[in-house]
């Protein structure tokens, strides 16, 4: 019980913070400098890269868990990726525009990247081997066939040309 309350704090503290930062980014910055070169770039750096923060923290909380399960390819794949994406488009950006804008949209990018890549490979297996076709025909296939189905084709029509019979829950 008192670890549930402690994450439901630490989430309302954190969560706070970010709003706080993201609303008013010269009242946390002016907390380290008051260069108004400082103050501007910062700025534009927590709202640009700022809103990319929960899928890095989710990058991070996977890559994390993959030690833990022994499934380390897919996060180092997805790091690596973020430092190409990093790396690459803020050198790209400096050399094209000179403006640290861009820089921050590559940043962005980059945790976004991460964050995605290692969802995905978590989502569709990584850790424990691909999904049955039951979870896929449950998240994949039948979503698309009951749109399809709105459309004037009767779903019974689609899944007995889908998929075998029994394998849809």
């Amino acid at each position: 019980m008192t670890e549930k309350i402690t994450r439901r704090k630490a989430l309302k503290i954190g969560t706070t913070a970010a709003v706080g930062a993201a609303i008013a980014p010269h009242a946390w910055l002016s907390l380290f400098d008051s260069d108004p070169v400082m103050l501007d770039a910062g700025t534009r750096y927590v709202q640009t890269v700022g809103p990319f923060y929960g899928l890095f923290g989710l990058g991070l909380a996977l890559y994390f868990a993959s030690q833990g399960a022994g499934r380390l390819l897919w996060p180092l794949l997805a790091n690596l990726t973020r430092l190409a994406i990093a790396g690459g488009g803020g050198w790209l950006a400096l050399r094209w525009s000179g403006d640290l804008s861009y820089v921050f949209v590559a940043q962005g990018a980059a945790l976004a990247a991460f964050g995605v890549i290692i969802a995905a490979a978590v989502a569709g297996g990584a850790w424990f081997g691909r999904p049955s076709w039951s979870w896929w025909a449950r998240h994949a296939v039948l979503p698309v066939i009951s749109l399809l189905s709105a459309r004037g084709r009767t779903r019974t029509d689609l899944v007995a040309i889908s998929v075998k019979k029994g394998d849809v829950p």
